[in-house]
């Protein structure tokens, strides 16, 4: 992975607004009498969600707070935790029957559709130097009964001087077990290591943000994990940050397409924030100097390349939005936001569903929501080119709004088809945009093509099919030959041939894709003799006018 390149922004906060700010409140069942706050969000399909944090009511212990989405409407679920300072940290959701949640930082309970049952008693020790008592856990990923992820941190006194590093264990459905991570060579002590938070887009692409290491004089470790489905490596960027720089979210768009939010603070009573992209393979980071220590980020989402919101504590400003060029600071969106906070953000369809709570005396559950809007992708073309053993297919946008990815297909008979591969949208807005993705195994026979274009809410339209038709490599014949301008190409059975025509100082003078006995027009030429070029063969020919 290549070292990451940074942008460095100096804003003063201000009530002018830039993109989109259409946040609505939705409302969320009442929980009074007393106070409460959401910290997290998990989706577990576009019509099952849930939302968890604390109830504090006005007299006696904490109470764990859940409220569940059912497609249709908000309801609160019964939970296990009642505690003083007690809450619910995550949750990790398969379906309605097979939830898990975390309550404080050590007690994993799972729901099976009728109740909870506490699963954290055999939670295994990192190694012979870390027990129960000093190991926290922070966050919970479900992707299915046999495939529960557990992650914190330990303090391993078999360092030397003893270290805080992150914490990973699995569960098959039946028991947990320690998973090793790689740690980073930097250590500082303190809490390095400290998992904030971890995503995925699936079980075999799983990210982890934590705090980071300081490496030397001005420059930081980026604490990140991946998981690949095989094993966890530690990513090991570094940063020119003058202080621990706490990574707090990420969000996995895509395996291509991870977003990261943080903050560090270079000296006493400073801030900075810190906002981090993953392209596949380079990491790209933006800081902005804040005016004031209150607005730490807590959270980040995106909708596209040009929709990403960062949501933060709230003393006047809730979130800042991205464009795709610069981050803002939006005007104040809670009512009452004064110790309030943005806590949590996820996608669901083409909204963003956003979590946390009120300020005042009495901080209430707050759930926003902000959505595209869904318009058509405009395809200007769509076209599958043979070029030698292989079939490049091409094609172009004029509009791509709510886009999030193309998928070309590929069938043998026109009615079964199976994924090419997968490109992901660019840019959402006007364009034109141009795409291509090759075939390099057709089949001898007709092969059709099309693409299934996928928005962002889960919608998706299909193209007209093309084709394209392979046969045992015959060349080709061209008559008459000379011609006064036009030729009969005979291609031996093969189509979607791309003809190239190049004069004899090998300038290309024309091209055309050509099928079977194919009427060449070359009019427009001058008299002399031209090269004729497909993927297999070349023939001269010429032209007397």
């Amino acid at each position: 992975m290549k070292r990451i390149t940074s942008t460095l922004l100096t804003l003063a906060f201000a009530t002018a607004l830039y993109g989109q700010t259409t946040w609505t409140e939705v409302p969320l069942p009442a929980t009074s009498p007393g106070s409460g706050q959401l910290f997290e969000l998990k989706l577990a399909g576009p019509n099952l969600a849930y939302a968890v944090g604390n109830k504090i009511p006005a007299s006696g212990p904490n109470e764990g707070l859940i409220f569940k989405y059912d497609g249709a409407s908000w309801t609160e679920m019964p939970n296990p935790v009642v505690g003083n300072g007690l809450r619910i940290s995550s949750i990790a959701p398969v379906n309605t029957n097979d939830l898990y949640i975390l309550s404080a930082t050590r007690t994993i309970h799972h729901w099976d559709g009728s109740s909870w049952t506490d699963i954290s008693a055999n939670l295994p020790g990192y190694n012979a130097n870390e027990n129960f008592d000093n190991r926290e856990l922070r966050k919970l990923l479900a992707f299915a009964s046999n495939n529960v992820w557990a992650f914190g941190k330990f303090f391993n006194t078999a360092s030397g001087s003893g270290d805080w590093e992150t914490y990973a264990a699995h569960y098959d459905g039946t028991s947990w077990s320690s998973v090793s991570l790689p740690q980073s060579s930097t250590r500082d002590g303190n809490i390095a290591g400290l998992v904030m938070e971890v995503d995925a887009s699936g079980p075999a692409d799983i990210w982890i943000a934590t705090r980071g290491y300081i490496e030397g004089p001005g420059l930081t470790q980026l604490g990140i994990w991946h998981y690949n489905g095989t094993a966890w490596s530690f990513t090991g960027e570094t940063i020119a940050a003058a202080g621990n720089v706490f990574l707090r979210d990420v969000d996995v768009v895509a395996p291509n397409d991870v977003w990261f939010t943080g903050y560090y603070s270079p000296a006493a009573g400073t801030l900075t924030a810190l906002y981090v992209h993953f392209d596949g393979s380079t990491y790209t980071y933006t800081e902005q100097v804040l005016p004031t220590t209150d607005y730490q980020r807590y959270c980040i989402g995106a909708l596209n390349a040009t929709n990403v919101w960062a949501g933060h504590q709230t003393d006047g400003t809730d979130f800042t939005f991205f464009n795709g060029t610069n981050w803002t600071p939006q005007s104040t969106i809670i009512t009452n936001d004064t110790g309030g906070g943005i806590r949590d953000l996820k996608r669901r369809n083409s909204c963003l569903w956003a979590v946390g709570y009120t300020g005042g005396p009495t901080a209430e559950p707050l759930l926003l929501e902000t959505c595209l809007q869904s318009l058509p992708v405009e395809l200007a073309y769509f076209e599958a080119v043979r070029e030698e053993k292989m079939v490049r297919l091409q094609w172009q946008t004029d509009v791509e709004i709510n886009s999030d990815y193309f998928e070309v297909q590929k069938s043998t008979n026109g009615r079964d088809w199976m994924p090419v591969g997968r490109v992901y949208a660019r840019i959402n807005g006007p364009g034109p945009n141009q795409y291509e993705q090759a075939d390099p195994s057709p089949v001898v026979g007709e092969n059709f093509y099309r693409l299934q274009m996928l928005d962002l809410d889960g919608t998706s339209t299909f193209s007209p099919v093309v084709s394209v038709v392979f046969t045992l490599d015959k060349g080709f014949t061209v008559y008459p030959n000379p011609s006064t301008g036009e030729f009969t190409i005979s291609m031996g059975g093969n189509t979607g041939e791309l003809l190239r025509v190049y004069n004899l100082l090998g300038a290309l003078v024309h091209s055309e894709k050509i099928g079977e006995n194919y009427r060449l027009d070359l009019n427009h030429l001058e008299a002399g003799v031209y090269l004729l070029k497909s993927s297999r063969e070349a023939q001269l020919v010429l032209i007397k006018h």
